[in-house]
């Protein structure tokens, strides 16, 4: 009886140790599905990208364009009045929209400045018959330098910095993210099915698993949670200013991801520990039950 406990108790410490392995590697598969799904939703998609330009954005972009084209202005002895209300905010977003969905959808985004060449060119001609310069093929020919000047630093600055590297990033990462996604749920499967399988009782398999989700829930959580809260990413020195609140949104946008990545794990996690607790409670009650018959 003493040598069949003995190797009763070495078996079930070799399973245990084979479990805890086989649990580590789901943890860690489970953790990479989990990455892999965020960035795919939560980071490099169009969505993710349109919904951190907020109304802050578009108005800081706009910003810039009215400080840039003052700069350009100043030297020329035009008025800094021929620029006013060339440009509007709504003009911005839409434009600042369109860049974004092209670049993702790799179409030519052409970007119409019609309105804003008129209203300029109408407030050029403007500043030169208030001042007794007389409409002429001259100035007809120095207006339109002018305007092409102006537009050509707004179409720079309603296109995202950064944005076509960021796209080439994503196209990289999607042709290996299907594949990637369904090997790794694969091995998953393959991981829970064998911890299950090697247990006399589901429930002592599960646990296992349970471990896995647990741990992937640390692992998913602790280092998102400690740059979030560090708030690292507001001393990033990024300009212009429509740039830098681009990136600190961004980035807190990314790790608000994470973190809801770790509470689904969480979630999953509790879901298990209840299944956990129902099965072994089901065990304990048939086994009272017979051996009370």
């Amino acid at each position: 009886m003493t040598r069949q406990g003995n190797r009763h108790r070495q078996k079930s410490t070799g399973r245990n140790m084979v479990s805890l392995i086989f649990s580590f590697f789901l943890s860690l598969s489970l953790l990479a599905i989990t990455a892999l799904l965020v960035v795919r939703l939560g980071i490099l998609s169009e969505s993710r990208f349109l919904s951190t330009l907020d109304d802050a954005y578009y108005q800081y972009t706009l910003n810039y364009v009215n400080e840039q084209t003052g700069y350009y202005t100043l030297p020329t002895g035009l008025a800094q009045s021929v620029l006013d209300d060339v440009f509007t905010v709504d003009e911005v977003r839409a434009d600042v929209d369109d860049n974004v969905i092209s670049a993702f959808r790799h179409v030519d985004s052409a970007i119409d400045t019609t309105d804003q060449e008129e209203r300029l060119s109408a407030n050029v001609a403007q500043f030169f018959s208030d001042n007794g310069v007389e409409a002429s093929g001259e100035t007809e020919e120095i207006t339109a330098a002018y305007v092409d000047e102006i537009m050509e630093i707004y179409r720079s600055a309603v296109r995202l910095p950064g944005l076509d590297a960021i796209v080439r990033v994503r196209d990289v990462f999607m042709r290996y993210f299907l594949v990637g996604t369904i090997a790794l749920v694969a091995l998953s499967v393959v991981l829970v099915v064998m911890l299950v399988r090697m247990h006399h009782f589901a429930h002592r398999g599960l646990r296992y698993v349970a471990y896995a989700t647990g741990g992937a829930t640390l692992m998913s959580f602790v280092a998102p949670f400690m740059l979030y809260h560090s708030g690292f990413y507001r001393g990033l020195k990024l300009t212009p200013q429509f740039f830098y609140h681009f990136g600190v949104s961004f980035i807190e946008h990314a790790l608000k991801t994470c973190l809801l990545g770790a509470l689904v794990l969480l979630v999953v996690t509790i879901v298990l520990i209840v299944v956990i607790n129902a099965l072994r409670k089901q065990v304990k009650r048939r086994y009272r039950s017979s051996h009370f018959d």
